[in-house]
């Protein structure tokens, strides 16, 4: 059977051609939540940074009328929002992929990144694994929105408010929905998930990347139970596809399938 290539070209590590093979290098579960932490940690330093030309603003525009500083606020607009999200969680990516390459060097010929699901996988199981992405989508965006649609007024994330806005906004958070596909993979089922189930197991460690992803998404989810519902449902099959295939490519052609839909539904729509 075909299988799909994962890696790319890289030094060789230098080992004999016919010497022993050393076991793959592993990640654990200390490691695992320090890269995760700096993950986060580097997207809200990043999003604060961008939020001071704001505050500054408000501060200025306050003292140049004569009110107090609380009395006003100039808000931050949603084509800025969308732009520092999609900023912020790249170069989060980077720093993450840095830390893990410095816990697991290597080649990646020579598997270096196998321990975290860095690997192939068949071309029919990826087929299989993005038309399960597509199918859930269709089924939240066809027969739940439409069964339950959401309240006019609701509340809204900062994301939720970029793609009322449309636009270019809008344009940018669906390229922002594919960008984090693979993003989110490795860092909540590569990292987290592979790191947490050497100490915990694979069922706890499953299930702590699966509460902790949907934590993640909640700002944006929380007012609307069939959104949610979809997350969590999307967040569980990515786990077992990981722990069933021991490669994260079924995840994230699933995960990119599921965005992919949503965001070209939601595009489709507002314009």
């Amino acid at each position: 059977m075909d299988k799909l290539q994962v890696s790319w070209p890289s030094n060789v590590d230098g080992e004999p051609p016919n010497g022993p093979r050393r076991p793959p290098p592993t990640l654990g579960a200390k490691r695992a939540v320090k890269i995760f932490v700096v993950f986060n940690l580097v997207q809200i330093l990043i999003g604060t940074l961008a939020a001071i030309p704001s505050v500054m603003a408000t501060v200025i525009h306050a003292a140049a009328s004569g009110e107090a500083p609380g009395d006003s606020y100039i808000p931050v607009g949603p084509g800025t929002v969308v732009l520092v999200a999609l900023v912020s969680t790249v170069l989060a990516a980077l720093v993450a992929l840095r830390m893990t390459r410095r816990t697991l060097p290597g080649s990646i010929r020579s598997n270096a990144l196998s321990s975290i699901g860095w690997s192939r996988t068949s071309t029919s199981q990826a087929a299989m694994t993005a038309a399960l992405g597509a199918a859930v989508a269709l089924l939240y965006m066809l027969v739940l929105v439409r069964l339950f649609p959401p309240a006019a007024d609701r509340a809204l994330g900062p994301l939720g408010e970029a793609i009322k806005s449309g636009g270019w906004p809008l344009r940018v958070w669906a390229l922002s929905a594919l960008i984090a596909a693979p993003i989110e993979e490795f860092v909540y089922r590569g990292v987290l998930f592979s790191g947490l189930s050497r100490s915990w197991g694979r069922p706890w460690a499953g299930l702590f990347a699966t509460v902790v992803f949907v934590f993640a998404h909640l700002l944006e989810v929380r007012t609307y139970w069939p959104a949610l519902l979809s997350v969590t449902s999307v967040a569980t099959a990515l786990v077992l596809l990981l722990i069933r295939s021991n490669s994260l490519v079924p995840g994230v052609l699933c995960h990119a399938a599921y965005n992919a839909v949503v965001a070209a539904a939601v595009v489709g729509s507002a314009g």
